[in-house]
This record gives structure tokens, sequence and C-alpha cells, in this order.
């Protein structure tokens, strides 16, 4: 299999996942269909990890960080629509992974800090409608605590210039 049809795969697997869980949401069986809908939502994001880091860039980092971001809206309107803190913590975990494993395995250049400090203003932005619509104290915990280091590796790894 080529590099492309390796890709177009994965997205479209979880593509699948996420039209299952649409459907079992649809037939009342909720346990299920949550864990379908979280877990396209997870194939989503490692969709875009394994089609940047391990398929030859097949996509460009901007690409990439983009469909995370849209990734993210989407888990956070489904997770609203239904009413679910399972599908929020999937996505807020699954929206933290692509920037924390970039920065474990490669660091951040000069433009990547700018990019990475807009998608975590983004990703924050978005729980932040989460917050304002629900008091789901679990998702506040879990963004505390994957956003606090993410905060502190931009904070004291930005070159300063003086």
């Amino acid at each position: 299999m080529s590099n492309h049809l390796k890709a177009i795969s994965f997205f479209l697997l979880g593509i699948v996942f996420l039209a299952g869980g649409e459907w079992f949401y649809r037939r009342r069986t909720k346990a299920f269909a949550t864990g379908l809908l979280g877990g396209g939502l997870a194939i989503l994001y490692g969709s875009v990890f394994y089609s940047y880091f391990l398929l030859d860039q097949l996509i460009t980092l901007h690409t990439g960080l983009l469909l995370c971001i849209l990734i993210t809206g989407a888990a956070v309107l489904l997770s609203l629509r239904y009413n679910s803190q399972t599908i929020a913590a999937l996505a807020l975990a699954g929206g933290f992974l692509p920037f924390l494993t970039y920065v474990c395995a490669f660091g951040l250049a000069d433009q990547a800090y700018l990019i990475a400090m807009g998608y975590l203003f983004t990703l924050n932005s978005l729980l932040l409608i989460i917050s304002s619509c629900k008091n789901w104290r679990i998702i506040k915990y879990i963004s505390f605590a994957l956003n606090i280091p993410s905060l502190v590796y931009l904070a004291f790894s930005i070159p300063w210039v003086c």
C-alpha cells in the first residue's frame, strides 16, 4: 500500500467510526455510540499525526494543525450535542496530543513557536466554549493538567530577543 492510500484509509476509518457513533445514538445505544464517537475522534487525531510524522510528511505542518483544530471543533460540537463529558475528555486529550508529541519528538524552532501558541490559543478557546455551556469539573481538571506543561514549555523555551 502506498503512503497516500494508508493516510486515506486512516482518515476514512475515523469518519466511519463517527458515522457509526451517530447511527448508534439514533438507535438509543448511548454507551456504544459514545465509544465510537470518541474512538473516531482519536483515530482522526492519530491520522493527522501519522500522516505528518510517519508517512514522510504527506501533509504540511500548517495543514496538520488546521486539521487538528477542525477535529477539536467537531469534538466540542459533538460533546455539547450529546451532553457527553467522555467525548469532551477524548477531544481534549486528542487536541493536546499533536502538540505534546511534536514537542517531545522534535522540539520547536523559530516560527513553530508562533504556530504552537496559535494552536493552543484556539484549543483553549474551544474549551472555553464548553466551559461557558457546561459545568463539567473533570474537563477543567484535564484541561489544567494538559495546559500547564504546554505553557511552561513555551514560556521557558522561547528564545528571547534583546
